[in-house]
């Protein structure tokens, strides 16, 4: 994928840059226990999505340009993993939505 820093599809000549992004600790936390589950795969130097995440991925794509999906989850995972997922953004939210709150303005970004 192209250094898309703009969102123009246009890579930019000066060669990847960091960004920096404010979440809420707790979102932080739920990526972290993601990416111990695989969320991505590769070495230390590399970003990769499973196979198995490719399709959630053009799906979400699809939903974030005004289509829409259905989802099939054809074999269900372990329930108390996915609760404590559920449970993990759920709470990331909630606190990024009052550290907002408290700041009067955006301050954490959520999911």
């Amino acid at each position: 994928m192209s250094n898309d820093n703009d969102g123009s599809g246009t890579q930019d000549p000066r060669g990847p840059r960091a960004g920096q992004l404010i979440l809420a600790r707790k979102l932080i936390e739920y990526i972290e226990r993601c990416e111990e589950l695989g969320l991505s795969l590769g070495g230390e130097a590399e970003f990769l999505v499973s196979e198995d995440l490719e399709p959630v991925m053009l799906a979400l794509h699809h939903v974030l340009a005004g289509g829409k999906v259905e989802v099939t989850i054809e074999e269900e995972g372990n329930p108390d993993i996915v609760k404590e997922l559920d449970r993990r953004v759920r709470e990331g939210l909630e606190e990024a939505s009052e550290l907002n709150r408290l700041a009067g303005y955006t301050l954490s970004a959520g999911v």
